[in-house]
């Protein structure tokens, strides 16, 4: 698998946007808190600051469902707030912990080497670490090989601690999603700087036909604007028809998977056009073309082959 199908693997959907998928999972992270603390038999004290902690990271959540989208885009932002998550799950994994136990030191740990070293793998290492290290000197102390008599506090902080790891790893998307929307707004903005610079006329359609690109020469010519003439068929724009002549260079290019160059007559362009057209592949698959007409003034296109 090359870098660019693991890119398009593990890139969200647009759908998942960076304020949805934060605010969701933070919800589960205060359903896993409430659920393990009314679980794991935390005293009654502890358990009231447990809850009043609880709260306050439920007010938060509901104000930040108030707030614009753009407050999520990567920067100082949600890298506080990441942190004030984090504080959260490591308070999770403190009133979980079983009394008397060492181990939940050891997630919490990890959770701060996950925010500062911005990476999995180290505190994981460090983790599986500590936690042999805990039971081999417990084991020799105690003759126990577990860091935690009751399994069940053990596994309730284990998976608040996998949770984190996933909010994490969904963190890394989004701004890796993110990331590549602001390069391709970016290509989408020098395309249209480019093409609307130019006196030709030109098209960027897909391999159904439908144009996903029209830059400004053309919209001026046929009186619209490119946003209308995106969304439609090249063969209605450009000649007004239902169907595509198999005729004009674009349909002779795909049907042929190669460029051709004519000089051809567009009905709505009006008058002769000096054409190419050339194919865009993704692979060995035909994704669509680049159409660019240069008119031609009259009598001059006698002189063009």
């Amino acid at each position: 698998m090359n870098a660019q199908e693991t890119g398009r693997r593990l890139t969200l959907h647009p759908a998942f946007e960076q304020k949805t998928v934060h605010i969701l999972v933070r919800w589960l992270l205060i359903i896993l808190a409430f659920h393990f603390m009314a679980t794991s038999g935390i005293a009654p004290g502890p358990f009231s600051l447990a809850v009043k902690i609880s709260c306050a990271f439920i007010l938060s959540n509901v104000a930040l469902m108030a707030l614009p989208r753009r407050y999520f885009s990567p920067g100082p932002f949600v890298r506080w707030l990441v942190a004030a998550d984090f504080a959260f799950i490591g308070l999770t994994v403190y009133f979980v912990r079983e009394p008397g136990a060492l181990y939940h030191w050891l997630y919490i740990a990890a959770l701060v080497l996950l925010l500062v070293m911005n990476s999995v793998r180290v505190p994981l290492l460090a983790l599986a670490g500590g936690l042999v290290a805990l039971s081999v000197g417990g084991g020799a102390a105690t003759g126990r090989w577990l860091p935690s008599s009751d399994t069940g506090d053990f596994i309730r902080v284990t998976i608040v601690f996998s949770v984190a790891v996933l909010y994490f790893f969904v963190l890394q998307l989004l701004e890796g999603n993110a990331r590549l929307f602001h390069i391709v707004a970016r290509a989408k903005q020098e395309w249209e700087r480019t093409a609307d610079a130019m006196s030709e006329l030109i098209l960027l359609v897909d391999q159904d036909g439908t144009i996903h690109r029209a830059n400004r020469s053309l919209a001026n010519r046929l009186g619209k604007t490119p946003a209308e003439l995106v969304g439609r068929p090249w063969y209605t724009v450009l000649d007004g028809s239902e169907t595509a002549s198999p005729d004009t260079p674009l349909s002779r290019m795909f049907a042929s998977r190669t460029p051709v160059q004519a000089v051809y007559n567009h009905r709505t362009v009006g008058g002769d056009a000096q054409t190419i057209a050339v194919p865009l592949f993704e692979g060995d698959t035909l994704a669509g073309a680049i159409y660019i007409l240069r008119p031609l003034a009259a009598g001059k296109a006698s002189g063009v082959s």
